[in-house]
């Protein structure tokens, strides 16, 4: 009976030591960063603001290529794409906000018609 108790004792620390060592080991390696992502859902065409992103700490394996480390960097910028809550925010998704009379505002409102004359 008593080496029972014993050898049930000796399997319980091998086995906590066994999950000791893989938690710590376990992981991929890499470190944590700063990344920033969409705090709530950002719609396309949308002039993103600062309550609109955070910073979240992912493993760096986790991270989307060119992600902005910085919400300085998205603020002001126009969505794109439609970010959802959560995403991280990538050059693709945003894009700077064009000058007045450049780019779609320079075209003719809708129920207009545009006429052209020219060579």
């Amino acid at each position: 009976m008593k080496w029972a108790k014993f050898s049930a004792v000796v399997v319980t620390v091998v086995a906590a030591f066994v999950g000791l060592m893989y938690l710590r080991f376990s992981g991929d390696g890499s470190e944590s960063v700063g990344v920033v992502v969409a705090a709530r859902d950002i719609p396309a065409g949308t002039v993103i603001e600062a309550k609109m992103v955070s910073i979240h700490s992912a493993p760096e394996a986790n991270t989307g290529p060119n992600v902005y480390r910085d919400t300085a960097q998205v603020v002001g910028k126009l969505a794109a794409y439609k970010i959802a809550s959560g995403e991280q925010i990538v050059p693709a998704k945003i894009t700077a906000i064009p000058p007045w009379g450049t780019g779609l505002s320079g075209l003719p409102p809708r129920q207009s018609v545009g006429v052209g004359f020219g060579n």
